[in-house]
């Protein structure tokens, strides 16, 4: 039976790098270290808001996931900061479920890396005007056989609001 994410992109799902294959079945902890900065003062507020890491220059990150048919599931711990969301699909979407924010998105195969487009974003279940919303760029990729990630938040008039981005070992979660 296929997870949410291998539903959502269907056959591309099998081009993925072998390490993101891994990465998103079943259970696993990725660990490793990311690069945290945030923006301006009005971009540290929002931070704050919603409970986004910290910035450091090698914060020590896990993240516990579990892929299932209906859910992704993945709580990261960047150094003492706990930031969990699951993942849906809706329709077309794969919606990350973050606190107040839904995330909607479209995951893409690229090159064997992993993109995830951003569409829109709700807020308490409202849709964001474009210009209310954050727009996220965010991919995966192989590289020397390391997951390797980079997000980034930005918002009009503010500017950059959060990125960040790592490499990280994957292991399975023995039950």
């Amino acid at each position: 039976m296929k997870n949410v994410l291998e539903a959502h992109m269907g056959d591309s799902f099998e081009r993925l790098s072998p390490i993101l294959r891994k990465a998103h079945k079943g259970k696993k902890l990725l660990h490793g270290h990311a690069e945290v900065k945030r923006g301006n003062l009005l971009a540290q507020i929002i931070c704050t808001l919603f409970r986004f890491p910290i910035p450091a220059k090698q914060a020590n990150l896990s993240v516990e996931c579990s892929h299932t048919e209906n859910s992704m599931q993945w709580d990261r711990r960047f150094d003492d900061l706990k930031m969990s969301s699951h993942f849906t699909r809706q329709g077309h979407y794969l919606v990350e479920h973050l606190g107040l924010l839904d995330l909607e998105f479209i995951a893409n195969e690229r090159n064997g890396k992993l993109h995830y487009d951003f569409i829109k974003t709700r807020f308490l279940k409202i849709p964001l005007p474009n210009f209310l919303s954050p727009q996220v760029i965010a991919y995966e990729q192989e590289i020397e056989g390391k997951y390797c990630f980079r997000v980034e938040v930005t918002m009009f008039l503010i500017g950059m609001v959060i990125t960040y981005y790592g490499t990280l070992d994957v292991e399975e979660i023995r039950a």
